[in-house]
């Protein structure tokens, strides 16, 4: 848990350096500023330029929507609330690790719980921007019949998305308060380094036999499944690499069997997995794409030479727990 909150931090980091806030907010605000430059006391013909111009924003606003460059703020800003609402998620869900850091204080706890609540505010923003938003496009029914406000209506519509623009580049620029929102990262890091967090692996488990294994085979399987359970409880992975390549040498010789009627364990006993998969293409049954390279990664535990160098093949835990993972999905779906 805590290298992919660190992950999604350097991320959400990438993301801030690479928005440039003075050419995003220039662009923006030129657009935003053309509304309060007209004049509300024009003659009529400034009423005829805003329909004019009604008639070509509805144009330009389609042209836009997949123009890459005049949607640039917007891009930022969907990427910032996914990433950052992501590592809000996260940071909430450390606290599961509470009891792994009783020895410590509070304090640690309780800062990650205010960044991450400082950090989700899309409700603040969405508020002042609505408020300003409708200051700026509704007109009371009391000014309904004036024709300054009438002319005022009709050019702050054909604007509106020209200000949601603006007010996307504001949410953007509240977010990418640069210093703020490193501070606050950075302290996320520096707690994040004394903390005890759970790993996504657990310290031991409990491997459910599938039940589709055929009869004639399963209280073999069943048995070595158990000896794999106990070997990777105990820490000894390579042992758990071979189990798993016994597992499923014994169901792909069960399938073969199925297929021919003839069993290779007693007419070719020292077949290799690689070989037995072949066979079992060759009689037109389709194996996993995925399974080719677990066998590979078996092979590499296995000894094949005692005079031959060979670079060894030492499984973490991480990949340990993945290849038994997968060795129980493809037995379950073999049968």
């Amino acid at each position: 848990m805590k290298h992919k909150i660190l992950d999604l931090i350097k991320n959400i980091e990438e993301t801030i350096n690479s928005a440039d806030i003075s050419k995003l907010s220039a662009s923006s605000e030129n657009k935003a500023n053309s509304v309060s430059s007209e004049n509300i006391n024009n003659n009529i013909s400034s009423v005829k330029s805003s329909t004019n111009s009604l008639v070509n924003q509805s144009i330009t606003t389609a042209k836009d929507r997949f123009n890459f460059k005049t949607q640039t703020s917007a891009f930022y800003q969907q990427s910032l609330d996914a990433q950052i609402e992501q590592l809000k998620e996260r940071l909430y869900g450390l606290g599961a690790d509470y009891k792994k850091n009783k020895n410590k204080s509070e304090t640690e706890f309780a800062e990650i719980f205010n960044i991450a609540k400082e950090l989700s505010s899309k409700e603040h923003l969405s508020r002042g921007i609505s408020s300003r938003d409708s200051s700026s496009i509704e007109i009371s029914s009391k000014d309904a019949q004036n024709p300054k406000t009438q002319l005022n209506k009709s050019i702050t519509n054909l604007d509106k998305n020209k200000l949601k623009a603006q007010i996307n580049n504001d949410k953007l620029k509240a977010y990418l308060d640069k210093d703020k929102l490193k501070t606050q990262l950075n302290k996320l890091k520096n707690i994040l380094a004394v903390l005890n967090t759970s790993s996504s692996v657990p310290s031991s488990f409990k491997i459910k036999i599938p039940a589709s294994i055929p009869a004639d085979i399963k209280s073999e399987v069943s048995l070595d499944i158990s000896e794999l359970e106990n070997a990777f409880n105990a820490g000894c992975y390579r042992a758990s690499i071979i189990l798993c390549g016994r597992i499923l040498e014994t169901c792909l010789h069960r399938i073969y069997f199925e297929a021919t009627g003839n069993d290779l364990l007693e007419k070719s006993p020292g077949i290799g997995l690689g070989n037995l998969i072949a066979k079992i293409a060759e009689k037109g049954i389709t194996l996993d794409p995925g399974l080719t390279h677990q066998i590979h990664l078996i092979n590499n535990v296995r000894i094949f030479s005692v005079h031959k160098k060979k670079e060894l093949f030492n499984p973490t835990k991480q990949q340990t727990y993945a290849m038994i993972l997968y060795t129980m999905d493809i037995v379950g779906r073999l049968f």
